[in-house]
C-alpha cells in the first residue's frame, strides 16, 4: 500500500510517498521529491510511486534466489532413511535457514560487488565444513547456486 503526503495544498513543492507493508505492517520504503528534480508537481505521486514499485521488483528477485538456495539445501539435509548418508546428511538439517538468512544478508550488504558477493557466499561453505564431519554434497549445491545468482 502507497501514500502520497505533498508539502503544499497546491503546487507541491515537496512530495514524499510512503510504502506500507500489509503483512508485517512496516514501512518498506519512502521516497521524496522535490519541485527541482521535477517541476510538475501533478506527477510527483505517480514518479515516486514507480521508483518504489522499481526496488521492490528488485527485493523480490533476491527472495526468488534464497528460496532456491533452501530447496536446493532440503535436497541435502533430508531424505528417506535408506539413502542417509548416501545423497543427503543428517548434519545439515538444522541448517537450512540459517544459510538463507546468512544469504538474504549477503545480498543485502555486498553493495552490488559480485566478488565481494561470491567470498561471502563461499565463507558459508567452509563455514559449515568446520562445523561438520562430512559436508561434500553442500559445497556442490552452493556452487551452482551461486553461479546462478550472476
Amino acid at each position: 500500500m502507497t501514500d502520497a503526503r505533498h508539502g503544499w495544498r497546491n503546487y507541491a513543492k515537496d512530495s514524499s510517498v510512503v510504502a506500507l507493508s500489509g503483512k508485517i505492517h512496516k514501512v518498506l520504503k519512502c521516497t521524496d521529491i522535490t519541485k527541482s528534480d521535477d517541476s510538475k508537481s501533478q506527477r510527483h505521486e505517480k514518479l515516486l510511486t514507480q521508483q518504489i514499485y522499481h526496488y521492490l521488483e528488485e527485493q523480490n528477485h533476491s527472495w526468488h534466489a534464497i528460496k532456491k538456495v533452501k530447496v536446493a539445501m532440503k535436497r541435502v539435509s533430508a531424505g528417506p532413511k535408506y539413502l542417509k548418508e548416501e545423497s543427503w546428511n543428517v548434519e545439515l538439517q538444522d541448517k537450512v535457514e540459517s544459510v538463507a538468512t546468512h544469504f538474504r544478508w549477503a545480498v543485502r550488504n555486498c553493495g552490488e560487488n559480485p566478488k565481494e558477493l561470491m567470498d561471502v557466499l563461499l565463507n558459508i561453505v567452509e563455514h559449515i565444513r568446520t562445523i561438520t564431519r562430512n559436508v561434500i554434497l553442500i559445497h556442490d549445491v552452493n556452487v551452482i547456486q551461486i553461479t546462478n545468482l550472476r
